[in-house]
């Protein structure tokens, strides 16, 4: 194996080249396990049966979760599309990074996870929604080269949420029509890739369109939820002059995609198993952010809300990791690229500001982080700009002008009591205001550089005036 030291100048000398090369990559990463992340759109924690939710059918999550690790604590740290793909790509939080908006190309010269991993000898893959290469919104070819990140094989579109008639490409600029619903097609997709590649190593990232809205699925799996027999969550205002009925619509809907997705995780399961590499390959299964679907009286995502800001996250390793256990670490997207490249014995580059946080997963001692660092950096459909921080057992969000939300998770699991303006509370209150600072500092923050006046830069100037490329 490589020391850190020689491979990150190596790393560093050859950008996305590959650093080691045939007999010499295979021989060096015999033992080293498949990676495969794979993560839903807009699928919130709460909304799954192993993390609480009888109402919804989740029996692949379920499954997975009894035979790895399910991480009960884990967010997205900007709870919305292209700074969640950011952030899992390069370990990095968004003002860093540079994607703190949708729509926005990630840097060319970026550090991420897939060249890394090609760089130590895997064969990459990206299947599914990609949303990293910039606007407009658009099914979207992204050419073979630097805009791909580090991925070799290809079977995706920028973005697309039309789930009936989806559009995808490979290596030309010919369409793909997809026939069926697409969380379908894209796992064929990436079945058909472990199949090509089963030898390994490999990593495997497949990204699925739904439960986004619209909230849509096959006939065979709405007809599984009924309007009538969906129970809201208690913080969903009932003085909505009957938006109530169409948020319980809405979420029956929304339950019969997550179905459609779980059914499709356990056909990649089941592949796993019939090829005999279930054993050793890291599945992880996660999303980029919730979905308010009413709570707080809010829609969609990009809130410090438990519903948009929470998300599931569960790890199967067989070969070395826990079976059936529950972990309440902290989790932070950010915090996936050096926990895969860890299990992975791949070095993690400097860069990386997430924590290696495999020991949770391998059922060892570790340095757990005492606390969570989210943020938005955005003024979107009356939503301004805001920073959080959140503990095992507090939650406490600011705008740069003062506090704005604050919340014991532990009593108050639904936030249905804002407790920012409680006298009582004053000190707990400015001693969370001192963490988040302090993460502000720590990362390099800052309200007044980092606020940007829309959450679409198709419709204002890209940050640092950022151009596209290929």
């Amino acid at each position: 194996m490589l020391s850190r030291r020689t491979f990150l100048k190596g790393l560093a000398a050859a950008g996305p080249a590959i650093l080691l090369h045939g007999e010499r990559a295979r021989a060096a990463n015999a033992k080293r396990p498949n990676l495969i992340f794979v993560f839903a759109d807009q699928l919130r924690a709460c909304s799954v049966g192993c993390l609480g939710e009888e109402q919804v059918r989740t029996p692949s999550m379920d499954k997975l979760a009894s035979q790895g690790v399910l991480f009960t604590n884990a967010y997205s740290a900007n709870p919305v599309c292209t700074p969640y793909r950011a952030t899992l790509h390069t370990g990095r939080y968004c003002h860093a990074n540079g994607i703190m908006q949708n729509d926005v190309q990630l840097p060319l010269d970026s550090v991420t996870l897939p060249k890394v991993l090609r760089s130590a000898g895997y064969k990459t893959a990206f299947v599914g929604k990609w949303h990293l290469h910039g606007g407009p919104r658009m099914p979207g070819f992204v050419p073979p080269g630097p805009a791909r990140q580090g991925y070799d094989f290809w079977a995706a579109n920028i973005c697309q949420h039309d789930y009936f008639r989806t559009v995808y490409f490979r290596d030309t600029p010919e369409p793909i029509r997809m026939q069926g619903y697409e969380p379908d097609g894209f796992t064929d997709e990436a079945i058909g890739f472990i199949k090509a590649n089963k030898d390994g190593p490999f990593f495997l990232c497949l990204a699925w369109g739904p439960p986004h809205d619209p909230y849509v699925a096959p006939p065979e799996y709405m007809r599984q939820y009924r309007q009538e027999e969906i129970r809201l969550r208690p913080n969903v205002p009932k003085e909505l002059n009957g938006a109530a009925a169409n948020d319980a619509n809405r979420i029956a809907a929304y339950y019969a995609a997550t179905t459609n997705v779980d059914w499709n995780l356990g056909r990649l399961m089941a592949a796993l198993d019939g090829l005999g590499i279930a054993e050793d390959t890291v599945l992880v299964f996660s999303s980029d952010h919730g979905d308010m679907l009413g709570s707080q009286g809010e829609a969609k995502k990009c809130r410090p809300w438990e519903e948009s800001a929470n998300v599931p996250l569960i790890l199967r390793y067989p070969r070395r990791g826990r079976s059936g256990a529950k972990s309440d670490v902290l989790v932070n997207s950010v915090d996936v690229m050096p926990t895969l490249l860890s299990l992975a014995g791949v070095p993690i580059p400097e860069s990386v500001q997430g924590r290696d946080l495999s020991f949770a997963a391998l059922g060892k001692q570790g340095a757990e982080p005492p606390s969570l660092y989210l943020a938005f950096y955005c003024t979107w459909q009356g939503m301004k700009p805001w920073r959080a921080v959140v503990t095992k057992d507090w939650k406490y969000a600011r705008h740069e002008a003062g506090p704005w939300l604050l919340y014991d998770r532990k009593s108050d699991p639904f936030e249905l009591k804002n407790l920012a303006s409680e006298p009582g509370l004053a000190t707990r209150r400015e001693g969370l205001d001192r963490e988040l600072a302090a993460w502000m500092a720590k990362t390099g923050d800052d309200w007044r550089k980092f606020t940007f006046p829309d959450l679409h830069p198709s419709r204002n100037p890209r940050p640092w005036g950022q151009k596209m490329k290929e």
